[in-house]
């Protein structure tokens, strides 16, 4: 074998920039969360609702919010899969989209913007996960489409419930509202590539792409 002075960087060194790089804007997001925290929260307020707090429901709650990373991994997964239609062998694994949505919530709430958590997906999947730009958004996007038209469908259907058992029409009728409005949006996006495909843009044909597809989501298999 022909050996020259210069060896090439093995994979795990190639990737310490990244992580370096992700250390550090995590700090900075973290950083810029505590400040904000700081001298917005009255913390007097905050003492006084945890004492007041009953503790077996905050485990309860601890316990559901936790379980969300998952579920919310092997949605993702399962997406990535329909969306880019890869053999399971050669889509990002798991474990990988299970530390990339952990990271992804911890950006979403140390970070001022809550969308900063979807950008830091796109951008991991893009990096790490061997996505085009275009699916990375696409699966992203159809990832969080799908969680809101399941809680949608969920919410309309637990609402006859709330009726009967004689919940306010005034609390009944925003959550109709707000549950038909979402998937009024999720029917928006399966009409808006073919809307947006007749604008003769280059960039729009672009944006359009991103949106696309979104009804294989609905096949009877997903």
């Amino acid at each position: 074998m022909h050996m020259t002075g210069i060896q090439p960087p093995r994979p795990w060194q190639a990737r310490v920039p990244y992580r370096l790089l992700s250390l550090l804007i995590s700090g900075i997001l973290l950083a810029t969360g505590v400040a904000v925290v700081y001298h917005r929260i009255d913390w007097g307020g905050v003492t006084a609702v945890w004492t007041n707090l009953n503790a077996k429901l905050v485990i309860f709650a601890t316990v559901i919010y936790w379980l969300q990373y998952p579920i919310n991994s092997f949605r993702l997964h399962r997406v990535i899969l329909w969306v880019t239609k890869l053999p399971y062998s050669e889509a990002p694994p798991l474990r990988f989209i299970f530390k990339l949505t952990c990271s992804a919530g911890f950006v979403a709430v140390a970070a001022p913007i809550g969308l900063a958590g979807d950008a830091a997906k796109i951008a991991a999947l893009r990096a790490f996960g061997d996505l085009s730009i275009t699916d990375a958004a696409r699966c992203t996007l159809f990832d969080r489409v799908v969680g809101v038209q399941w809680m949608s469908i969920v919410g309309l259907a637990a609402l006859p419930l709330q009726v009967a058992a004689g919940v306010d029409s005034s609390i009944v009728i925003p959550q109709l509202a707000l549950f038909a409005g979402l998937l009024a949006g999720v029917g928006v996006l399966l009409v808006l590539p073919k809307a947006l495909t007749l604008i003769r843009s280059a960039f729009i044909g672009k944006i359009a792409r991103v949106f696309a597809d979104y009804r294989r989501m609905l096949l009877p298999q997903r």
